[in-house]
């Protein structure tokens, strides 16, 4: 089941359709709108749920639930969630996206959409118990206890646990969580150097009181931060270790200790950030490091966060890094791809979207063992999907801008063609004759 969010008039973008339940890739102008809506796909991500009961879809799981505590969703269910929840956005557009940006931002259209094959469902079953399952072992605990478990059509499964009255409102919510990924969303700006650096004084100045006023009919903040800037910020400040990761995850972190940054991310038990490097100096502060090193720690942490990170919407992902660490960067995506994460990234460099596009028709093509090792890749760079989707923004002189959907092109001309950086390299390569073909004082 892929999910799409779609835009109508949203800021300066004319029209969008956005795949985001995978890999996804950003190219394009500046100022475009590219930051924009990376922001409100995370803020749907984080923020979207039913607000009433009164909804088709809700009012449907209420007469589930009463004919038992196991149902099924098929797809005209499936389909009935997307009419609800669309309905709802319809109603509450302006003030949904007000809310993420602090401030008005136009929006004509919000809309989700669901890819659902015939024979994709939702299964639900609710457990009645007198303790908690935890590793799936009882634990004796409130004898009010419910499990919900919601399996979804790729065989993920989530489990939520209430010891509350488990209302048709809250079962159509977890579904809801369920379908964008429990596992949490986390965006990554722009610029995540600078950030870092800042946030422990940004939060020492009682910033909840400042974000979240007391008066709730306020609309805007005096501080100049989304909500996605600002839950980056928090996640700063409250990230801690997993001492417990999985091996995927160290397999992860090792990867990029080994071909990114060549050293170690350490966190403290007080949540201090430092870098070690490899047969070098040890426990470097931030602010002493490398660029490319503060740039990667961001991504580092939510790989190693005690809070799993399932989406990941990261902005400028090559900011300060090397061609040669590009490529690394993106053999790294597709083992966090493989691994389960859903990623939407964007990227300026032509090599950085070179590096990602290789790498796609590689797993496209299912190399030997022999043909990987004399590329220096292996097996785990590849996708195990092999799918990317890639939109490429491109500004109108009015001030608009377009979003297109990039096909990816089969034999011969495998791949995708990014024509925005084409016409820039043929820019280039023309001035360049220019210049060598001129003379001495001409």
């Amino acid at each position: 089941m892929k999910t799409y969010i779609e835009v109508e008039n949203f800021g300066k973008i004319n029209s969008a359709k956005i795949e985001c339940s995978g890999y996804t890739v950003f190219v394009g102008d500046n100022n475009s709108g590219k930051s924009y809506l990376m922001q409100l796909i995370y803020a749907i991500h984080k923020n979207l749920k039913f607000d009433s009961s009164d909804s088709p879809f809700v009012q449907m799981i209420d007469m589930k639930l009463k004919d038992g505590s196991s149902f099924t969703l098929g797809r005209e269910d499936i389909r009935q969630w997307t009419q609800s929840i669309n309905a709802q956005l319809e109603r509450s557009k302006d003030t949904f996206v007000s809310k993420i940006f602090r401030k008005k931002v136009n929006i004509d259209r919000l809309k989700i959409d669901l890819e659902i094959q015939e024979d994709e469902e939702i299964k639900i079953q609710i457990f009645y118990h007198s303790g908690s399952i935890r590793n799936g072992k009882l634990v004796v605990g409130d004898d009010n206890s419910k499990l919900v478990s919601i399996i979804m059509p790729d065989k993920e499964e989530y489990e939520f646990e209430y010891s509350q009255d488990l209302t048709a409102l809250l079962i159509s919510n977890l579904i809801t969580r369920s379908i964008f990924g429990l596992s949490g969303t986390m965006y990554l700006p722009a610029a995540r150097a600078g950030i870092q650096l800042l946030y422990k004084d940004f939060f020492a100045s009682k910033a909840d009181k400042l974000y979240y006023p007391s008066d709730e009919s306020s609309s805007s903040n005096d501080i100049g931060l989304t909500e996605p800037i600002y839950d980056y910020l928090k996640f700063l400040q409250t990230m801690t270790k997993n001492i417990d990761a999985l091996p995927v995850t160290n397999d992860l972190i090792a990867f990029v200790d080994d071909k990114l940054i060549e050293g170690h991310i350490n966190i403290s038990d007080n949540n201090e950030v430092t870098y070690s490097q490899n047969n070098g100096a040890k426990n470097i502060p931030l602010y002493l490091s490398s660029s490319m090193i503060s740039e990667m720690a961001p991504i580092i942490e939510c790989i190693m966060d005690n809070t799993p990170h399932q989406n990941l919407v990261i902005d400028e992902v090559e900011s300060s890094l090397h061609p040669k660490k590009q490529r690394e960067l993106a053999r790294l995506f597709n083992r966090m791809r493989n691994a389960g994460y859903n990623l939407i990234i964007s990227t300026h460099s032509d090599t950085m979207a070179a590096y990602i596009n290789n790498l796609l028709i590689a797993s496209k093509k299912k190399l030997s063992t022999k043909k990987l090792n004399e590329l220096n890749l292996t097996k785990m760079d590849m996708l195990k999907d092999a799918y990317i989707t890639f939109y490429e923004f491109v500004n109108n002189n009015d001030g608009s801008s377009n979003v297109n959907e990039l096909p990816v092109h089969e034999y011969p001309q495998e791949g995708v063609e990014f024509s925005l950086f084409n016409t820039n390299l043929n820019m280039l390569y023309e001035e360049t004759t220019n210049i060598l073909g001129a003379k001495n004082g001409d």
